[in-house]
């Protein structure tokens, strides 16, 4: 396999950014494939350690909807227990893509829905981090 022109100029730049060398094998870091990304640090035990996989709305966001959350919400069209809804990637004036997704979060940070019980911090960040990895269904 050969390497492709400037790709150990991009490790060596990569080692200089993180203050680690990089592997001569492995792929770009900043490329962001499934290779680099699968694979968490070292932990404790020096071993490395299989990251979680990146949230997904059936596994990991629709369960901490309530089904009072989503009957709630459904007469005003929002579907909250829907994954094809909630992942579209259309977008509204304010927000370029993901509108659903997006103007449930707002909400939900306000923390106006639920609204008997606001989402912990942790649940936020779940969602977030659902979003930032592109919202998979």
């Amino acid at each position: 396999m050969r390497m492709m022109a400037g790709s150990s100029a991009i490790a060596q730049a990569e080692a200089t950014r993180t203050g680690r060398a990089a592997c001569p094998l492995s792929p770009n870091p900043a490329s962001g494939s499934p290779a680099t990304d699968k694979w968490a640090e070292k932990g404790d035990s020096g071993k490395m350690t299989q990251r979680p996989p990146s949230p997904s709305f059936a596994r990991d966001i629709m369960p901490m909807f309530r089904p009072d959350d989503i009957a709630c919400m459904r007469p005003m069209g929002v579907r909250l227990n829907n994954p094809d809804w909630m992942t579209d990637p259309g977008g509204d004036p304010e927000h370029p893509d993901h509108a659903n997704a997006r103007r449930v979060f707002a909400v939900l940070q306000k923390g106006s829905m639920p609204p008997d019980q606001p989402w912990s911090n942790a649940w936020l960040a779940l969602y977030d981090d659902w979003m930032a990895n592109g919202f998979a269904p």
